[in-house]
């Protein structure tokens, strides 16, 4: 039943970015070298925060950050592809640098990916986690207040 609302959700945000268009230089319009911020997490301290930064050489880093028995705080470096006609990006595991603070025993798998659904203010982890630009927040000024 989960998959199936988290399939409803990705399609409906389907629809909803579908309005959105490319930068008219063959990529998808983001935000380049800016943190986009797990809506969750945005009154979190920083390292607290699981964010994404993409940059404009095909790259992007993936904080993520989990405290429940133990503490999980790592950073992914990953490789991205656009498919800019459907705004979304496609990452690759590429790397990762384990914070000092990460207790955890969870080890991430270097088969990981990750695909977005982007417009410019706002991404979507296809597993229905949306992240927020963070000069964008200041638009929406009783979110997460």
């Amino acid at each position: 039943m989960k998959k199936i609302i988290c399939i409803i959700m990705a399609i409906a945000f389907a629809v909803c970015f579908c309005a959105c268009s490319n930068n008219g230089n063959g990529q998808i319009e983001l935000v380049y070298n800016e943190k986009y911020i797990r809506t969750d997490d945005i009154d979190e301290p920083v390292s607290e925060q699981d964010y994404i930064i993409f940059y404009s050489d095909g790259t992007a880093d993936y904080h993520h950050f989990y405290r429940y028995y133990s503490t999980e705080s790592y950073t992914i470096h990953l490789i991205c592809e656009q498919v800019v006609e459907e705004n979304m990006m496609f990452c690759f595991f590429d790397g990762v640098d384990y914070d000092s603070i990460d207790t955890g025993d969870y080890k991430v798998y270097n088969t990981i990916t990750y695909e977005f659904m982007c417009s410019k203010n706002v991404v979507m982890k296809t597993n229905g986690n949306v992240y927020v630009l963070e000069s964008f927040i200041q638009n929406i000024p009783n979110f997460g207040s």
